[in-house]
């Protein structure tokens, strides 16, 4: 059985195969290789399991007051948790211009950012009215 290098983002890592340029304008126009900016646009091949965080969560009574830190220390609860991530894979995204780090795997190219430089994710709806033209 043959085994393959994949990679797999750690915590709210995504990994995005930005989508090609087009190369004709909405306008009919050629627009050449030199003049076309990279692209925001990606689909989304994996994420990671989500943002770690944390926080102390302490019950103090009128009669503690002031709490320091003998108090916390004996009293305060630390809770860890997971935030889910709220893109999956398959997704068509919109991030900003200059997040993340462009890596090439295989002969691959491909973008690593957080779930945060993700400005939007593409999905298909029906238009009001007003937003389609005549």
């Amino acid at each position: 059985m043959r085994q393959e290098v994949v990679p797999v983002p750690l915590h709210d890592q995504v990994i995005i195969r930005r989508v090609d340029p087009t190369a004709i304008s909405p306008g009919g126009i050629f627009i050449p290789q030199s003049a076309q900016s990279q692209q925001q646009e990606g689909e989304i091949i994996a994420v990671g399991p989500g943002k770690f965080a944390e926080f102390r969560l302490c019950v103090a009574t009128p009669e503690d007051w002031p709490i320091g830190e003998e108090f916390m220390a004996k009293h305060a609860r630390i809770e860890q948790f997971v935030i889910p991530m709220s893109v999956k894979p398959g997704d068509r995204v919109l991030f900003s211009k200059y997040a993340g780090a462009d890596v090439k795997v295989r002969g691959k190219e491909y973008t690593i950012l957080r779930e945060d430089a993700i400005h939007c994710i593409f999905t298909t709806v029906d238009a009001p009215q007003e937003l389609v033209s005549a």
